[in-house]
């Protein structure tokens, strides 16, 4: 058991357009025509503007210390695209900016994991590797991916293909609460991640179950049921949920039990539309005893933030 847990709060994903105005800083545009250039640089408040355009992740690195890498669900990233990850969120003092990679969506929903891609994956996660930056890799499965003996098998090729790397497995089938499907993956050292999703009757609910000591992880992805299960919805609506403080209260007590095992908690929030989870993983990590600091935007949009 650990004396002092290691816990950490961040957002799947940090690249949004609806997250300008809500938690990165946006130029008001006045009234009227505005002044005419200066020819003096921008300072202060609006420098942030600037900075939030070009480097988000800089912008992001200032509140959280983590953040989940989605672009690799969908294409391998160059080495030299995690390289300058890794330079924008590098830190002269206390604890490195860390991330989590997200698997490919080849090897976890079509199941095809070929030579070439799982090559090119380590090669983009070398960089973070080598600085000591990465502290996690995600498997997202679909949500009909029902413990079996297939699963088993395309999870054992997967763990021999990521070999040496944190594996953390998110699985959203009720099929693998069974036993067998938990010492499976105890086996494999992999991690299953503890999720919050919206609830049918074959969907796994949300565990307080460390299957890997060196690392838990949880994923929240909101509630919004009506749009989760509307095969018509888009994403934004899919993931339009902000959590209520009597929802954040209940998590933190499920942090507090999985962090009194694991070494390390990542605690991320996927519930991405408008902002809502820097706004709920800020909640969380103050929940959690952290002091926090709310961006400027953020804290206009939820104003609850400053309370």
């Amino acid at each position: 058991m650990s004396t002092s847990p290691e816990v950490r709060y961040g957002t799947a994903g940090w690249s949004f357009p609806d997250w300008y105005g809500s938690f990165y800083p946006q130029r008001k545009v006045p009234d009227g025509p505005g002044s005419l250039f200066t020819g003096l640089l921008e300072t202060g408040e609006h420098s942030d503007v600037g900075l939030a355009k070009r480097e988000p992740l800089r912008y992001y690195a200032r509140y959280f210390d983590v953040v989940e890498v989605n672009s690799s669900f969908y294409g391998i990233p160059r080495p030299t695209t995690s390289a300058r990850w890794a330079d924008l969120t590098e830190r002269d003092q206390g604890p490195p900016f860390l991330f989590s990679a997200k698997v490919p969506q080849t090897m976890t929903h079509e199941g095809r994991i070929l030579p070439r891609e799982v090559q090119a994956f380590h090669d983009f996660l070398a960089p973070l590797r080598d600085r000591e930056r990465l502290t996690a890799v995600l498997a997202q499965f679909p949500g009909h991916f029902a413990w079996s003996p297939r699963a088993k098998g395309l999870l054992e090729e997967l763990r021999e293909a990521l070999a040496g790397l944190p594996l953390v497995v998110e699985v959203r089938h009720a099929s693998w609460q069974a036993t067998s499907a938990v010492d499976f993956l105890r086996g494999q050292e992999a991690t299953l991640a503890s999720i919050d999703m919206p609830q049918a009757r074959d969907t796994l609910p949300p565990s307080e179950l460390v299957t890997q000591p060196e690392l838990a992880y949880v994923r929240l992805h909101g509630r919004n049921g009506e749009a989760w299960f509307d095969s018509k919805a888009g994403r934004d609506q899919r993931y339009d949920y902000l959590y209520s403080p009597p929802e954040l209260d209940g998590w933190a007590r499920r942090i507090s039990t999985l962090s009194s095992v694991a070494k390390k908690t990542l605690v991320i929030a996927n519930n991405h539309y408008r902002g809502q989870a820097p706004a709920n993983a800020l909640e969380l990590r103050r929940l959690g005893g952290e002091d926090v600091t709310i961006p400027p935007a953020l804290g206009e949009t939820y104003p609850r933030l400053g309370s």
